[in-house]
C-alpha cells in the first residue's frame, strides 16, 4: 500500500502534472492517482465505475454517510470550453439524486467557460483547475495534520478541542439541512459555528473569550491582493423576541473603531431592533455590516458544500463571500 499523502509529495505530483500537461494520458493517470489519495485519507471509497450518469466519471467516491461525489478530469493543455461546461452540468439534472460532481481541467477554463461558470453558480458542481486543486490538496492536508497532530500529541485539551470541533461541524451540516435546528442551538454553539464557518473560507480566526468579548465575538483576518483585511464580528442569538439596539450597534462601533478594524459585522439571528442605527454619523455607519438569520443559514451551507474535504469551490475572495448578503446601515 503506497504512503498517504503529504505536502511534499503533493508538491511533487503537481509539479509532474505541469510538466506533463502537453501528453494528456499521463497527465490524467497522476491526477486521478493524486484524487484517489486525498480523497482515501478523507474517509471515502474509492471506484472507478461510471454510476452516476450516462456521462461517465473517472472516479466515484463514497462515503459511510451516503455521500457520492463524482470526478471527471480533462486531461492536456487547451482549456475547456463552455460547452464542455454546460454539459458537465447537465449531469445532475438528468437524474434524481443530488449527488455532487467535479471536473477538473489541467488545461483550465476558457474565457466564456469562466463566464458559464460564474453566471449560475452551483454546489453541486464544481469546476477546478490546476490551481485550485493545488489549494483543496492543502485544504485536506491541513486538516488531516491537524486532526492527527492532536491525537498523537495525547493532549487531553487538544482531544477535547478536537472533538467539540466535531461537533461544531455536524452542527453547520445539521442547519445547512434543516434551518430550524438554529432555533435549538445555544448562544455560544452559534459563535462557534460562525468562527468555524470563517476559518474555512480562508479566515484566520480568533473566538473571543465569552465573559470579555469587549463588544465583538470573533475576530477575522486574512490578505487580499496584499491588503490586510480584519473584521469583527458580534454574534446575537437571543431567546424570544429580543434584538439588539443602539447599546450593542454603538459597543460593536467603538470596538471597530478603537481596533482600526476593516468593519464590524453584526449577525443576530433575530435581526435588529429598528432604531440600532439611529443617531449614527454616516462615516460610522460605512463602518457597519449587518445579517440576520438568513445570512446564518446562507454561511451554514457555504460550509457544508466546502466541508469533507471535497467539491470546494476556491474562494479568491473571504471577505466577499461574508460580506455577501450582509446589509449596510442608511
Amino acid at each position: 500500500m503506497p504512503d498517504p499523502p503529504n505536502r511534499h509529495s503533493v508538491d511533487l505530483a503537481l509539479e509532474r502534472i505541469v510538466v506533463n500537461r502537453n501528453r494528456p494520458i499521463e497527465t490524467e493517470k497522476l491526477v486521478t492517482q493524486l484524487i484517489e489519495q486525498l480523497i482515501g485519507i478523507s474517509g471515502f471509497s474509492v471506484t472507478r465505475e461510471a454510476v452516476l450518469s450516462p456521462y461517465g466519471f473517472d472516479i466515484i467516491a463514497r462515503r459511510a454517510t451516503g455521500a457520492v461525489v463524482g470526478f471527471e478530469v480533462k486531461s492536456g493543455d487547451i482549456p475547456v470550453g463552455a460547452s464542455v461546461v454546460d454539459e458537465f452540468r447537465a449531469i445532475l439534472r438528468r437524474g434524481a439524486r443530488k449527488e455532487q460532481a467535479i471536473l477538473i481541467s489541467t488545461g483550465g477554463y476558457s474565457s466564456e467557460a469562466r463566464r458559464a461558470i460564474d453566471a449560475a453558480p452551483d454546489g453541486a458542481v464544481q469546476f477546478l483547475d490546476l490551481e485550485s486543486l493545488g489549494t483543496w490538496a492543502t485544504q485536506v492536508l491541513r486538516s488531516i495534520e491537524s486532526e492527527t497532530l492532536a491525537h498523537n500529541a495525547g493532549r487531553p485539551a487538544a482531544i477535547v478541542e478536537l472533538i467539540i470541533g466535531e461537533a461544531i461541524r455536524r452542527l453547520i451540516e445539521a442547519v445547512a439541512h434543516d434551518p430550524e435546528v438554529l432555533h435549538h442551538v445555544e448562544w455560544r454553539q452559534v459563535e462557534q459555528i460562525v468562527a468555524a464557518v470563517l476559518e474555512s473560507l480562508g479566515f484566520e480566526v480568533e473566538l473571543t473569550r465569552s465573559a470579555k468579548d469587549g463588544g465583538r465575538d470573533v475576530v477575522a483576518w486574512c490578505t487580499e491582493a496584499g491588503t490586510s483585511i480584519r473584521y469583527l464580528i458580534e454574534v446575537k442569538h437571543w431567546t424570544g423576541r429580543s434584538r439588539p439596539g443602539r447599546r450593542e450597534v454603538r459597543k460593536l462601533l467603538h470596538v471597530t473603531v478603537s481596533e482600526a478594524a476593516t468593519a464590524g459585522v453584526l449577525l443576530s439571528s433575530n435581526g435588529v431592533a429598528a432604531s440600532a442605527f439611529e443617531g449614527l454619523a454616516e462615516a460610522d455607519l460605512r463602518l457597519l455590516r449587518f445579517g440576520g438569520k438568513d445570512k446564518l443559514e446562507a454561511l451554514c451551507r457555504l460550509y457544508g458544500r466546502r466541508s469533507g474535504g471535497l467539491w470546494l469551490p476556491v474562494i479568491e475572495s473571504p471577505s466577499l463571500a461574508l460580506l455577501e448578503g450582509l446589509l449596510q446601515p442608511s
